[in-house]
């Protein structure tokens, strides 16, 4: 963004020291041709003042769907991040419920209460059942990881293309400057 706004006040002080050297070249030119070459300039200057407006506008646009951008993809990657925090976090739990059913197994194994056996077997089976709804949990935050590092993708993509506008921007006021009479003094 400096870059550009140092070219486009570089394109209009150019422009301002030639109307300033313009203006002190004349009275010394003298006659038509001198005239004729300062209006020629003058068109030249007007030409390229609207010329750099317009690329200015255009640049404003850019960096503001730049920043948009930006935003867009810091969100997604934000969106990953908490994918892969709540996979983690799922697969600590299926962890977790494993070992609360090796546990649950080893005191069913030693009960002899049907009672007690009863209610260790209708412990295992709940954490066997909540052990398998963490798994579909952690399947289910890949997929979505996937669709996010597919739409990032895509996003820094459009990011990339914006680059490219900006770049073009940016050569466009140097062209420009380059056209502007005596901007190279």
């Amino acid at each position: 963004m400096s870059r550009l706004f140092r070219a486009v006040v570089l394109v209009v002080s150019s422009l301002a020291v030639t109307q300033v050297s313009l203006a002190q070249r004349a009275p010394d030119a003298g006659g038509d041709a001198a005239l004729r070459e300062l209006l020629g300039e003058v068109r030249l200057l007007r030409q390229v003042l609207q010329t750099t407006s317009l690329v200015s506008v255009r640049a404003n646009i850019l960096l503001a769907r730049q920043q948009a951008q930006q935003e867009r993809i810091g969100q997604i990657e934000r969106q990953i991040a908490d994918a892969q925090s709540l996979a983690r976090d799922s697969e600590s739990q299926i962890a977790q419920f494993a070992e609360y059913v090796t546990q649950a197994e080893e005191t069913l194994s030693s009960e002899t209460d049907p009672a007690k056996r009863a209610e260790k077997e209708e412990q295992i089976r709940q954490y066997t059942q909540v052990r398998a709804q963490v798994k579909r949990s952690i399947e289910t935050q890949h997929e979505r990881e996937a669709e996010l590092t597919t739409t990032l993708s895509g996003e820094q993509a459009k990011l990339e293309q914006i680059q490219r506008g900006l770049d073009g921007v940016e050569n466009e006021l140097q062209e420009l400057q380059k056209k502007v009479p005596g901007a190279g003094q």
